[in-house]
């Protein structure tokens, strides 16, 4: 007797197009949020150092590292978690946490205290990934699911470029206003208006997030289809493939480091070797980075 679990591969068994469609649209616009949130506050390191008076180490320990070690040390239990927790629940928990941690940012006067939501950050990466991956795989048929895919990286270019463009020319101007007034930003650093304000602007994806309901799960493998799968075997799993999965996961390593200190390092040095101010080069950094990230696609 057979006893693998079934298949659904037509479309009947998804849930209706438009269902798909909002499911693709909320996806996006988190992808879109999470990246803008990221790339603004590196668009910002600067004046951040100058603020808190740190140190180019100071900076990139709490920037960078602390982001990527929650990241990298939750993302494979997170990813379990999505396996067999409610998925649409734990984005709700996701946008909650970067929204509360983009408020700590902003609100920051310590370098532990940026640190710290710079890891929770990394936390909300850590399931806004591989939830909605899932989430796709059971709102779109298989004939459908490639395109429905790229919802999520086209989501992530738009929010580095929104990231680049809105956050530098809106530093820009609030600096100017509050040279002119220095009672118009609330006695707040011009910088600290910037996440403040997309904390506020985040709100939105929990209501969005609430009318998008959880799909059935249309494909499991044998192992997960079989009641009471535990964490440990899904470990035992992945060390059956670490041979492939380990060198993966050291070049992911090193490529994310790469790319991140290059995001990191571009507006500092802007701004220190050429006096540049993020309103000077948010615009054509925007329209680079758009068209690179394109590029990719093709």
């Amino acid at each position: 007797m057979d006893h693998s679990p079934p298949t659904h591969d037509t479309e009947a068994d998804y849930p209706s197009p438009a269902r798909g469609h909002y499911a693709q649209l909320v996806i996006a616009t988190i992808a879109l949020f999470m990246a803008m949130s990221i790339q603004a506050i590196s668009l910002l390191i600067e004046p951040i150092k100058r603020d808190l008076h740190l140190t180019d180490v100071q900076v990139g320990l709490a920037q960078m590292t602390t982001f990527y070690v929650a990241y990298g040390l939750l993302a494979t239990p997170m990813g379990m978690l999505v396996d067999r927790l409610a998925r649409v629940r734990m984005l709700i928990g996701a946008a909650v946490l970067l929204v509360v941690a983009l408020a700590l940012i902003a609100l920051s006067r310590q370098l532990w205290l940026f640190a710290a939501a710079k890891a929770m950050m990394g936390v909300a990466n850590a399931i806004v990934y591989p939830a909605p991956m899932s989430l796709i795989a059971d709102y779109v048929a298989p004939k459908k699911r490639a395109v429905a895919l790229i919802s999520y990286p086209v989501g992530q270019t738009l929010g580095q470029v929104v990231a680049l463009m809105v956050g530098g020319l809106g530093y820009s101007a609030l600096t100017r206003l509050a040279a002119v007034d220095p009672n118009a930003l609330f006695g707040l650093h011009p910088w600290r208006v910037i996440p403040l304000s997309f904390a506020i602007l985040g709100l939105v994806l929990v209501p969005m997030l609430f009318a998008m309901r959880e799909p059935t799960r249309m494909e499991t493998s044998h192992a997960h289809a079989a009641a009471g799968a535990s964490i440990a075997t899904s470990f035992r799993s992945l060390w059956a493939h670490r041979a492939f999965l380990l060198p993966l996961f050291a070049g992911m390593t090193f490529l994310g480091g790469l790319s991140s200190a290059v995001h990191l390092w571009i507006p500092a040095a802007l701004m220190r070797l050429h006096g540049l101010e993020p309103g000077d080069f948010a615009m054509p950094l925007g329209v680079i980075t758009l068209v690179a990230s394109l590029g990719s696609f093709i």
